[in-house]
């Protein structure tokens, strides 16, 4: 009799844990942008005095967001200027061009940070990233460039000419 009450606890243990690791998921991706809000306040080096007092009370619920955090296994990715792109953790937002080939494929800017939940990305971190652009590449779109030029001003050219033929 155990033995069959044991087998059909089971199943529903493991659906109610997969159950509860979908909830911690969508909630913790809904806390995300009011964590971001008080960190973008905290990081401000340049609190008038007449607010000190109001920040302190930010600090404390700040803090207790990131136990909230802590206990379900949520974690900030590290990243930081010039670490190499990474697909996996690394949102490309933009490409900054840049005639350093060092640079290429390192992030330049860090838009908004990124969390990962147990070892599972949550968010993202938004990034700007260097490009390098040889000289021949330059010298080929620039070329590219002055060809479509070129050919859209020889193509009103000879349109505002058939055009003036037809009028006559």
């Amino acid at each position: 009799f155990y033995e069959l009450m044991n087998i059909e606890e089971e199943p529903y243990e493991k659906e109610n844990a997969i159950s509860v690791k979908y909830v911690t998921h969508d909630l913790m991706l809904e806390l995300l942008p009011i964590i971001d809000v008080f960190s973008m306040v905290l990081d401000n080096p340049n609190i008038p005095s007449e607010v000190s007092a109001y920040f302190k009370g930010f600090e404390l619920v700040f803090n207790q967001f990131k136990d909230l955090m802590e206990r379900h296994q949520v974690y900030e990715i590290g990243c930081k200027l010039n670490d190499v792109f990474d697909y996996t953790v690394h949102n490309g937002v933009e490409a900054v061009e840049t005639d350093d080939e060092s640079l290429n494929n390192q992030i330049c800017e860090i838009l908004q940070k990124g969390y990962k939940i147990g070892d599972k990305v949550l968010r993202p971190v938004s990034v700007k990233i260097y490009s390098y652009a040889s000289e021949k590449e330059t010298e080929e779109v620039s070329n590219d460039e002055v060809s479509a030029e070129e050919t859209i001003e020889q193509e009103n050219i000879e349109a505002t000419s058939e055009n003036s033929e037809d009028n006559k």
